[in-house]
């Protein structure tokens, strides 16, 4: 994208990085006013765009140095071609998604030098995509430049920050916003803070732990848990909450090696004690505790739970 640089449209109008929560879904007559009817149906239809895909338009845009590979890694997943992209200077990475193996997303980075970003442009691609451009004026407000791409396709060109724009681009005889691009061409850009970078990993974590709840298929949850555990190796309850998900996924031997290690790391917190105890026992690994007997035997500090883990 960005021929429209090319094409000498640099000036793009400046604006306050302010979400317009108040505007979503509204309808507006040619006077300007709000029609009661319009408006009404307006907001009971579903969102053009996902909350979630408008917070990340905004804070790409806002802070240019998170348009990288290791901040969209936890935001997006991992792009498909990344070991392929290690030795070349200008990166292209690429993300698929769906049984049509559609491209979603694309990240391309380049610079005078290998670890040097000068530009950097990140795409949403929306095949399917219920956003009008009068929907995104709604969003992300008026003052944008409209000019044309490579294509010749109408785009309509944001600028939120110093050296970064947001475009979005509908193709002839669409009427739809088919591709949002977010992008940086100034000094080298830095890489994103730590802070940054875990609240990209908490968000990420949530997400994948939200859907498999609802789903039951936790199979990208596991990759982050395993993740949490290769991060905090001698935390009890990262142990725990990665046990819990084996469990749900009916993998009963790494369920039962992740509570038996909980409780070893845990062996001094009685909740810990209560929650790995109580899933071996669910389990069958352990028996239920009698009455009045040493807890210690069923603890990973003793020898009866590790025998009857099989460890």
């Amino acid at each position: 994208m960005v021929s429209w640089r090319k094409a000498g449209f640099r000036k793009i109008v400046s604006l306050a990085i302010v979400l317009p929560v108040t505007f979503f879904g509204a309808a507006f007559t040619n006077d300007g006013s709000e029609s009661g009817t319009q408006a009404a149906n307006a907001r009971s239809r579903p969102a053009a765009l996902a909350p979630d895909t408008i917070n990340l338009i905004y804070q790409l845009s806002a802070q240019p140095e998170l348009l990288n590979l290791a901040y969209l890694r936890y935001m997006v997943g991992s792009p498909e071609n990344e070991r392929s992209q290690l030795a070349i200077k200008a990166k292209s990475y690429y993300w698929y998604e769906g049984p049509r193996r559609q491209l979603a997303y694309q990240l391309h980075q380049d610079g005078p030098q290998p670890g040097s970003v000068t530009r950097s442009v990140f795409t949403i691609n929306l095949p399917n995509s219920q956003l009008t451009a009068k929907e995104m004026e709604r969003l992300f407000g008026q003052q944008h430049q409209t000019v044309f791409d490579q294509q010749s396709y109408p785009t309509s060109v944001y600028s939120f920050g110093p050296n970064t724009f947001v475009s979005f681009t509908q193709p002839h005889d669409t009427f739809r916003v088919q591709k949002i691009q977010v992008g940086y061409d100034g000094p080298p850009l830095p890489p994103p803070s730590q802070e940054s970078l875990m609240s990209a990993y908490n968000y990420g974590k949530n997400k994948a732990l939200e859907t498999a709840m609802k789903t039951g298929n936790w199979q990208k949850a596991l990759t982050w848990l395993r993740r949490d555990v290769a991060l905090r190796p001698d935390d009890p309850y990262a142990h725990i909450q990665l046990g819990s998900a084996y469990r749900a996924g009916l993998m009963v031997n790494e369920a039962i090696a992740e509570y038996s290690t909980a409780a070893r790391l845990g062996y001094n917190d009685p909740k810990v004690d209560h929650i790995c105890r109580a899933a071996l026992v669910d389990m069958k690994v352990l028996p239920p505790q009698p009455r009045n007997s040493d807890r210690r035997n069923y603890l990973a500090g003793g020898k009866n739970v590790h025998a009857a883990a099989g460890l």
